[in-house]
């Protein structure tokens, strides 16, 4: 399969394949879409696959869709079984990965192809996510999520490893190692990279290939990730048979740590620190919460 891939992708000259889950959020697909378009590479050399993880809502008829893309449907849930179901079509030697929300920036594919280019020993790529605020200056909903969400940089340097709001592949490594666990509702991405490391697949940072993504604004989306991400690390553990899961008692505690990371910074003052700080504690208590929901009442991991 993967060799029919490479050949389809020579012939048809498509050097990379761009693939985005969505659900339900096509606004904001729309600003990825249009920022896609403008990319310094010509549209022919590139194909994007937008996987609609939704089973039941159809794309928008207000939406537009580049020359050079197309929508397929992807009623599995999660969205790593959406990029998986990407991959299946896509014929790009290169993948690249990046969400809904996320914006690219013009020459994002060109860098991306370029690093593979120049290092023919890496077969994953990291590229910079860069936080945006809504307004001239963020809220501390805002730096919440910049503070402790993606550091794209730390976790390729530091783990190899990198979020799929920005990861690029070689289709050969993704035929040899297999694709997403499609189990997953949080945490694929770092499982993927993991996994291709212990292969001994090499993975880099690139500043340059960057998207924008914007900081939560809104204390019920910080909720709901935290819920997603801690329920996809119990995934994980139930998967390597801990069948009994000791419910995260250390999260209500208050953290000093995390104290410390809050107001050593320099744009943090301490009314703002304060309302920060009161945040991460929510979010611990949404961990131990979500703990409780699925072991213990039994309920299914959340998605959104």
């Amino acid at each position: 399969m993967g060799e029919n891939k490479k050949n389809t992708a020579r012939r048809d000259g498509v050097k990379a394949s761009v693939i985005i889950p969505n659900f339900r959020d096509w606004e904001r697909l729309s600003i990825c879409l249009s920022r896609l378009e403008r990319q310094t590479i010509p549209a022919k050399d590139f194909e994007i696959i937008v996987s609609n993880n939704d089973p039941i809502e159809n794309p928008p008829a207000e939406l537009r869709i580049p020359d050079n893309a197309r929508i397929i449907p992807a009623p599995t849930p999660g969205s790593y079984a959406a990029r998986n179901a990407a991959i299946e079509m896509a014929v790009g030697d290169i993948l690249a990965f990046t969400d809904a929300d996320c914006v690219p920036s013009v020459n994002w594919l060109e860098e991306g192809i370029k690093f593979f280019d120049s290092n023919h020993s890496f077969h994953l790529l990291g590229g910079d996510v860069r936080p945006v605020c809504r307004g001239a200056n963020p809220s501390a909903v805002e730096l919440y999520d910049h503070i402790f969400n993606i550091n794209q940089k730390d976790y390729v340097i530091s783990n190899n490893v990198a979020a799929t709001a920005n990861l690029f592949a070689r289709r050969s490594l993704v035929d040899e190692i297999g694709p997403f666990d499609p189990h997953r509702m949080s945490g694929g991405d770092f499982e993927f990279c993991n996994r291709a490391h212990k292969h001994g697949f090499k993975i880099g940072f690139s500043k340059e290939a960057y998207v924008e993504h914007p900081m939560r604004s809104k204390v019920s989306d910080v909720i709901l990730k935290t819920r997603r991400t801690f329920g996809g690390k119990i995934y994980q553990k139930r998967k390597n048979g801990r069948r009994f899961l000791i419910p995260p008692f250390d999260r209500i505690v208050p953290s000093a740590r995390a104290a410390q990371k809050i107001f050593r910074r320099s744009d943090v003052n301490l009314v703002t620190g304060v309302k920060v700080y009161s945040i991460h504690y929510l979010s611990n208590l949404a961990r131990f919460y979500e703990h409780i929901r699925i072991t213990v009442l039994k309920k299914d991991y959340e998605r959104r």
